[in-house]
């Protein structure tokens, strides 16, 4: 069920490099640009059903009993 749901997020996305029409290509850890991954990374999730964002706190639903929650370091302090 995993593989799935990652393989679903990635072609969302155009990102999965298994599909012979994904024009998309990795980069290194060195060339990425962490800023712009979490931006489109928000962006991505702002238009899923399934995320929800309050008091800075991001809730991103997984398979079922789980949820995962991610937090600003700038809300924590």
């Amino acid at each position: 069920m995993k593989l799935t749901e990652a393989i679903e997020y990635l072609r969302s996305r155009g990102k999965y490099i298994a599909d012979q029409n994904c024009k998309w290509t990795p980069t290194n850890a060195a060339k990425t640009n962490v800023k712009k991954t979490i931006e489109e990374y928000r962006k991505w999730l702002k238009k899923s059903p399934a995320s929800t964002v309050s008091d800075g706190a991001l809730t991103v639903k997984a398979a079922a009993p789980y949820s995962v929650v991610f937090m600003s370091k700038a809300k924590m302090a």
